[in-house]
């Protein structure tokens, strides 16, 4: 799969184009993504999926809660067989580029978009005011094939990123499961934290995490050469020891791997409990044991 970060030169090869966030890569996106493949090698163009870092919605509420980093949606494109991914960063420019301006001089002319494939309710350019309308007097007078999908719904209720969150906010994974066809996942390039697990026999494994999704202790799952592990991540804050930046540590059982720089990917299966503040890091070894003996019971269960 290609990646284009710098939309400057004409595009030689034609392409089928999709737009959004797609934070998650729903079943709804992934209806979305299957459809403009299979359409594209049909009919000899290359798929590929254009998107923003940060979010339009980010960048104007200044709020981070995506539900997925940006090297694992690469990564799951990829895997679809995506052809091209574009990404495109938000700034002053595309929040005043017009609608217009945006399909003839950056679509069309550069990168050479012959289809669109959209959702019924997709808006862009600025102020939001190009909309689906508009992409159809672009279909009846410059050639452009438009592509466009009723919302998918399952088990009666409306797939969205939004919905996702709140499945994630109330906790229920299992809906969350469902709505993305897979586990909810957290990854990130490991890197040396400040090493106070080990001072109480717990170390952890430590990726940034920016987002303000998950917050708390959560159950977890990850592959490691071959082998399968399970342990409890502290997601967010640590006010007992006046952490001010967001992360997420892990600790697995039974592991004992050195992994700094490693790129790795944790399932997040349940949350265990919410944040709390410890008196002593003595209080906070006890209640992580507290922790790990409701995990092995947990385990007992499945």
């Amino acid at each position: 799969m290609d990646v284009i970060t710098k939309i400057e030169n004409k595009n030689q090869s034609p392409i089928a184009l999709t737009i959004g966030s797609f934070d998650g890569i729903h079943f709804g996106h992934q209806k979305i993504i299957n459809d403009l493949i299979a359409y594209s090698k049909k009919n000899g163009l290359r798929s590929a999926l254009m998107t923003f870092m940060p979010s339009p919605k980010s960048y104007f509420t200044g709020k981070n809660n995506q539900i997925m980093g940006l090297r694992e949606k690469v990564n799951y494109l990829n895997e679809l067989n995506l052809d091209v991914f574009i990404l495109c960063k938000f700034n002053k420019f595309f929040e005043k580029i017009t609608a217009e301006h945006f399909l003839d001089q950056m679509l069309i002319d550069k990168l050479n978009v012959k289809s669109i494939f959209v959702g019924k309710d997709f808006k862009f350019g600025h102020q939001r005011r190009g909309s689906i309308d508009l992409l159809n007097k672009y279909h009846e007078n410059k050639d452009i094939e438009l592509v466009t999908f009723e919302p998918i719904t399952k088990e009666n209720e409306r797939v969205s990123s939004s919905l996702i969150r709140e499945k994630i906010i109330n906790n229920d994974f299992k809906s969350v499961e469902k709505l993305l066809c897979r586990n909810l996942s957290v990854s990130g390039n490991v890197f040396h934290g400040d090493k106070m697990g080990r001072t109480i026999d717990f170390p952890t494994i430590n990726i940034k995490y920016k987002s303000s999704l998950l917050n708390g202790v959560y159950e977890v799952t990850t592959l490691h050469k071959g082998k399968q592990y399970i342990g409890l991540a502290n997601i967010g804050l640590k006010p007992t020891v006046k952490g001010i930046n967001r992360q997420f540590e892990a600790y697995l059982l039974d592991f004992k791997e050195n992994v700094y720089g490693e790129y790795m990917k944790f399932d997040i299966l349940s949350k265990v409990r919410d944040t709390m503040k410890f008196k002593s890091l003595e209080d906070l070894q006890l209640q992580i044991k507290t922790d790990i003996k409701n995990l092995l019971e947990l385990q007992k269960k499945k």
